[in-house]
């Protein structure tokens, strides 16, 4: 049990460094709330509770890293983007200059 709790810690807050709290709110905060209720269920030795818990919130906090990780990369794809047009037309100038 206290190996899924600390699964789930770790996942939850993986998510919270993929940005997760801003690119999936609803789902980070899911996964955050349902881990407090895994532990709250571990101190009271509710044990099928807690491991339940701890797993569900393990699946939405991987849901919601992957969620920031998709953000991210759009963000990243998008200034690339940029990246390349400023590129393209700084080429074009370059060969009609010649």
């Amino acid at each position: 049990m206290n190996h899924q709790l600390a699964a789930s810690r770790e996942a939850v807050d993986q998510a919270q460094m993929a940005g997760a709290e801003q690119a999936a709110p609803s789902e980070f905060g899911v996964a955050a709330d349902k881990l407090a209720q895994a532990n709250a269920a571990a101190r009271s030795r509710r044990e099928h509770d807690a491991m339940r818990l701890a797993q569900q919130a393990q699946v939405d906090a991987n849901l919601a890293r992957v969620k920031g990780e998709s953000a991210q990369a759009r963000l990243a794809a998008a200034e690339l983007a940029k990246t390349n047009q400023t590129l393209r037309v700084a080429i074009n100038r370059a060969s009609q200059n010649q």
